[in-house]
């Protein structure tokens, strides 16, 4: 419905939903071949030495990233992220999702290792949306900006800075969830439901998947 994209046969045996995915766990990738086709497959969340989050501003002169950020760029979609709002061991989480209902696409770079297809997620200066709760959050690719991001050409620094802006407000809408999501043992459609602002007492310091 969303990305006209043909499903490789290995995800379709081996996908299974998750409500909480973490760095080194498996995401669902959108990327477009030379030959102009749209592939959806799993990749490894994080490059080679832990590196799953990549600053959009620095990516063209990045080391680690100028190689991927050239042909190798990926479109994630994703239902919504998680970030921790408050202070100290009185954090707690909210989900972000997109306000119209459709899926967040996040922009990201993805490359090709010993391990397999791994990607990672590409961060901004936060929007209105986020900016109260934190000061980056994931690049989120609109429609009309799939198609650019996704084409396998060069991309300069001016081109990507014009790609990765901040949501604009009104996009995201957020809720507290439970606390539980800060164990990655934890995995179940409860963890992005609703909660009160008391429903749980203060747990120790989390995860900031996008900071």
């Amino acid at each position: 419905k969303y990305f006209a994209a043909r499903v490789v046969p290995a995800l379709l045996e081996s996908w299974e939903p998750s409500w909480n995915v973490a760095p080194t766990q498996t995401l669902v990738g959108l990327v477009e071949t030379a030959a102009g086709e749209r592939v959806l497959q799993a990749f490894k969340w994080g490059f080679r030495d832990r590196l799953f989050n990549a600053r959009s501003e620095t990516v063209a002169v990045s080391a680690a990233f100028r190689e991927a950020v050239r042909t190798h760029r990926i479109a994630v979609p994703v239902d919504g992220f998680f970030e921790w709002e408050g202070e100290g061991r009185r954090r707690r989480p909210r989900f972000f999702t997109r306000a119209d209902g459709d899926p967040l696409v996040l922009a990201g770079l993805w490359e090709k290792g010993e391990g397999g297809l791994a990607c990672t997620i590409l961060t901004t200066a936060s929007g209105p949306d986020v900016a109260a709760v934190h000061d980056r959050e994931p690049v989120v690719l609109e429609p009309a900006e799939l198609a650019r991001w996704l084409h396998p050409h060069p991309l300069r620094q001016s081109e990507i800075d014009a790609l990765c802006r901040h949501t604009d407000a009104g996009t995201l809408t957020s809720h507290l969830v439970d606390r539980g999501v800060g164990d990655v043992r934890n995995d179940s459609p409860d963890l992005i439901r609703p909660v009160a602002a008391d429903a749980d007492p203060p747990e120790p310091e989390p995860l900031t998947l996008f900071g």
